[in-house]
């Protein structure tokens, strides 16, 4: 139980700091994207600005790196 706790806050943490860098799902399939590139990327109007590009890189690879 405790394990489950700590990761339910860890996504939540992951969860709250992608879902302020735009609209939800398009930024969290931009993340995916970026760990498994044969997703693709969202289509119109859903898209992710590029500026934030490397914000969700850095976001996701922060995150990574403690699993």
């Amino acid at each position: 139980m405790d394990a489950a706790e700590t990761r339910q806050a860890r996504f939540s943490a992951l969860r709250k700091e992608l879902y302020a860098l735009g609209f939800p799902p398009a930024i969290v399939k931009r993340a995916l994207c970026h760990a498994m590139p044969e997703v693709g990327r969202s289509r119109a109007p859903a898209l992710v600005a590029e500026g934030v590009d490397w914000q969700i890189r850095e976001i996701s690879a922060r995150y990574a790196e403690a699993v």
